[in-house]
């Protein structure tokens, strides 16, 4: 016998909803690597502020005379200019991760 066969079917276009997943995954990524680098900075700037710290501290018990305190002088100015430069080490940690996240 000749059975007859009904087929039905639903199509439903879900590429914007794609998309807009897609968007919120990268939004998600950027957001975490933003973090990651915000926590990155942070640590950074603690270390320079304990090599800041010592730095002075050793500076007050240096003779005035000593010819380390040239060198001293040097590291206290490296280790303070990152914090005070907004292109530079810890904003720029941020930054580079920031633009990494955007191009992945």
């Amino acid at each position: 016998m000749g059975d007859e066969w009904s087929f039905s079917a639903f199509l439903r276009d879900i590429t914007e909803r794609k998309q807009l997943q897609q968007q919120l995954i990268q939004s998600q990524k950027m957001e975490a690597v933003g973090r990651l680098a915000g926590g990155v900075a942070h640590d950074f700037n603690n270390l320079l502020t304990a090599i800041i710290g010592y730095a002075e501290l050793l500076g007050e018990e240096l003779p005035a005379g000593s010819p380390a305190r040239n060198d001293l002088e040097e590291i206290r100015k490296r280790a303070s200019a990152p914090r005070h430069s907004p292109g530079s080490c810890s904003h720029s940690v941020v930054n580079r991760c920031s633009s990494q996240s955007s191009s992945a």
